[in-house]
């Protein structure tokens, strides 16, 4: 995800505006060591256009593109 945000031009601390949280916390997330609730994942897809399965890569099904989380 970390990488998604970088080619686009959009820093983690834009990130960290747009979801009301600490720029650390965004590291953590981008960096897949926070969970990212629906809420935020809803918050992202809306405001930057990041496919779902950038955010949960090993939460979606294989060609399905079903979310089994």
């Amino acid at each position: 995800m970390n990488d998604w945000f970088k080619e686009r031009g959009i820093g983690q601390e834009q990130v960290a505006a747009t979801l009301n949280v600490s720029v650390s916390t965004v590291s953590r997330i981008v960096n897949y060591k926070r969970d990212l609730s629906m809420r935020r994942a809803m918050i992202l897809h809306t405001e930057y256009g990041i496919p779902f399965d950038v955010m949960y890569p090993s939460q979606l099904s294989e060609g399905e593109g079903v979310f089994v989380r």
